[in-house]
């Protein structure tokens, strides 16, 4: 009967340990949850997604958690993996294609190849690891 009781405690705490790491998570001063749960409202802090390689801080943040989608205002996201800086106006997170669209006084920094990039709207395809810059931008040394 204990072994049983052992066995079942392990598998609990491992199925629960996985569910816990595959959701992001927010670090902020203020959050507000309605919807039964759906939507999150926050401010002032910071969202980490679930691999822990893209971190956003921003003012403010809306998140419909059946849509799996971030709608973020005046902020800052670190790509860990490629060490890109983008700064923006508003940016919109979807974490089922882990694509981040970006618009408004983007600035971009690339410490890797020591770039720094000036524009109004910018998509990053995280799966791919592959970016699009739309409009009129600058590239500038530093």
């Amino acid at each position: 009967m204990k072994n049983k009781f052992l066995i079942f405690l392990i598998y609990f705490l491992t199925i629960s340990l996985n569910v816990i790491a595959e959701e992001s998570k927010f670090e902020v001063k203020d959050i507000k949850i309605t919807n039964n749960g759906n939507s999150i409202n926050a401010s002032n802090g910071k969202f980490i997604t679930a691999d822990g390689e893209l971190e956003i801080v921003a003012k403010k943040f809306l998140y419909n958690k059946k849509e799996k989608i971030l709608d973020v205002f005046k902020g800052t996201s670190n790509n860990k993996l490629d060490n890109l800086e983008i700064i923006f106006d508003k940016s919109t997170y979807n974490e089922k294609n882990f694509i981040l669209t970006a618009q408004g006084n983007i600035k971009i920094n690339d410490s890797i190849n020591n770039l720094k990039i000036e524009s109004e709207i910018i998509t990053i395809d995280r799966k791919k690891n592959y970016g699009t810059i739309a409009g009129l931008f600058h590239l500038l040394q530093y």
